[in-house]
């Protein structure tokens, strides 16, 4: 059995702020650093390992943290990090988030 997030319906970039939202989206086809949807990462390790950020909003999708079949590797999500699936992918940055 492998590892793996998945998300259903619902490198940071150096201009990014500490407290920034960063953006994950494996069908994006842009930069690729986090600072919009367009140019989101479209790994989610990747973007975590970079942190300098207190969000993340992920696309709805499966992740897996690594490509090999190494059942023992896991997301490392830092410390103070808030992680948010299952977006579309187009959500406006002051997107309202409702949390039950």
């Amino acid at each position: 059995m492998e590892h793996s997030i998945i998300l259903q319906k619902q490198a940071v970039h150096p201009t990014l702020l500490r407290g920034a939202t960063v953006y994950v989206n494996k069908n994006a086809s842009g930069a690729e650093n986090g600072s919009s949807w367009t140019d989101a990462y479209t790994d989610l390790q990747d973007a975590l390992s970079k942190g300098k950020y207190v969000t993340a909003w992920v696309a709805a999708g499966t992740y897996k943290p690594t490509s090999g079949t190494d059942r023992n590797i896991s997301f490392q999500i830092p410390d103070n990090v808030k992680v948010y699936g299952g977006f579309i992918g187009n959500e406006a940055n002051n997107y309202e988030l409702y949390i039950f």
